[in-house]
């Protein structure tokens, strides 16, 4: 599967930015969210504001084992890979 962990390691990230149902599903959400200020209102939420203040949020997003754990979870969701 492109941009699965080759042996346990980091995800082939390589591999999934060139997956063209990953740049679809990438291309859309940014579309989406960059309408009509989504992005802006996102950013703007209290309660977005108050998680990525968060330490705990803060360091499992410099976490690469977090991180890698997450995108793996991605990459095996079909959900995600059909979009």
């Amino acid at each position: 599967m492109p941009g699965a962990s080759p042996a346990g390691g980091a995800p082939d990230l390589g591999a999934m930015f060139n997956n063209p149902g990953f740049q679809n599903a990438f291309q859309n959400f940014a579309q989406t969210l960059g309408q009509g200020g989504g992005l802006a209102g996102l950013l703007n939420n209290p309660a977005i504001q108050q998680m990525m203040n968060n330490p705990q949020v803060t360091q499992m997003l410099n976490n690469p084992a977090a991180m890698n754990t997450v995108m793996q979870q991605m990459m095996n969701n079909p959900q995600i890979m059909d979009m």
